[in-house]
């Protein structure tokens, strides 16, 4: 190959290269997340976050998470709700009562009450309660 050709050669790949990196900067801020920050958002727009974002990790709707039902399992993602809203929202509990369909703060008071005993570190509480609020903590990126 001729130094003349390799010149040529090595010009286009530097600009491929060039393209390349353009073509994954574009992708990189595109895919950025866009949402507005936690702490930038009012009381309202940091409850339904936490809905909203609780039910996708469990793989619900809204409206299914918020449905007034004796199921366990609904009662326990309540339950993830309601202490995120009171702690990271900073609601009151007749708020969050109102906001997810209960009709009094008292039940509101008894589901943060019994989460917290659920995550106590104590060899009778269940590990599983705590991996799992751990677990919706980081998908929420508020680890």
């Amino acid at each position: 190959m001729t130094e003349e050709k390799e010149l040529a050669l090595l010009k286009r790949i530097r600009a491929n290269a060039q393209r390349v990196s353009t073509d994954c900067d574009a992708l990189i801020n595109e895919n950025e997340d866009t949402r507005q920050p936690f702490d930038d958002m009012t009381e309202e727009e940091k409850a339904w976050f936490i809905i909203d974002n609780v039910a996708e990790f469990y793989g619900e709707t809204r409206k299914t998470i918020l449905r007034s039902s004796s199921a366990q399992h609904l009662i326990a993602r309540k339950k993830y709700i309601i202490k995120l809203m009171y702690e990271m929202a900073g609601m009151d509990y007749q708020s969050i009562a109102d906001l997810i369909g209960l009709t009094s703060h008292a039940t509101v008071m008894h589901h943060h009450r019994d989460i917290n005993e659920q995550l106590e570190d104590h060899p009778l509480t269940d590990g599983r309660v705590r991996a799992r609020y751990k677990a919706i903590l980081k998908y929420l990126n508020f680890d």
